[in-house]
């Protein structure tokens, strides 16, 4: 098996792994997780799927079940111990921590999560806006870093074709960074999702990337690379 890439703070701890393992609830125990307190959570591909845009607490199944305990597209967890793994093929994956309250949360940030709910002109309205409102609330002055894993990159990441054109242009409400190349559509989710943060007061400096492409990188994943159903999961343990 691949080793998994491993991001450790002393709050968190946060991995990807590949498809090999996409979801098993030993693997928190490795990394100080409490085996009770594993959330197996399925994100929804677009809004056809359920618990698209939902953001919930946690629900810990059992120790001997491998089922799915949630339908999210993002898990904010508090307890120490507890942990949430998320499957994902290409969809960036966002980790926050706010320091005040020790809360974490976890976002799917795939292209449907991302896309603007709002109409043109309004605040822009997406998962990324409803999580970090969700993680800070009753917070005066929230300290927040982040993580970002286990996403496709922006080249690899073509709508260059008329049905493509027509699906990323709720994204220019973002302005030029959700692009790499606007005419080919090639769009960049981490840049997205980094200048949504930003605009929320994260410094830089605390907004990390794993620097990984699931497309280019043959061990993980990647549903537009093979049209395979195999997934990545990325595990998020709070300390």
């Amino acid at each position: 098996m691949t080793e998994p890439h491993v991001f450790t703070h002393e709050k968190y701890t946060v991995c990807l792994f590949g498809p090999e393992r996409p979801r098993t609830r030993i693997l928190p125990v490795i990394y100080r997780g409490n085996r009770n307190k594993v959330c197996l959570v399925k994100s929804a591909s677009d809004s056809t799927h359920p618990g698209f845009m939902q953001i919930k607490p946690p629900v810990y199944g059992s120790t001997e079940s491998n089922d799915f305990d949630e339908y999210a597209d993002s898990i904010v967890i508090e307890e120490s111990g507890s942990s949430v793994i998320m499957q994902t093929a290409d969809c960036l994956t966002g980790i926050l921590f706010e320091h005040t309250t020790k809360r974490g949360v976890i976002i799917h940030c795939g292209k449907f999560a991302l896309m603007p709910q709002n109409e043109f002109g309004k605040p822009i309205d997406n998962i990324v806006t409803r999580a970090y409102r969700t993680l800070t609330r009753g917070v005066a002055k929230p300290s927040v870093e982040a993580y970002l894993t286990g996403g496709i990159c922006p080249k690899c990441f073509l709508h260059d074709d008329y049905n493509g054109q027509e699906f990323v242009k709720p994204f220019d409400q973002f302005g030029s960074h959700a692009f790499l190349n606007r005419q080919e559509g090639t769009l960049n989710l981490k840049a997205i999702v980094i200048e949504q943060l930003r605009g929320f007061g994260v410094r830089l400096q605390n907004i990390r990337h794993d620097g990984l492409c699931t497309y280019e990188e043959s061990h993980l994943a990647s549903h537009r690379r093979d049209g395979s159903p195999k997934r990545n999961a990325v595990m998020f343990v709070l300390h």
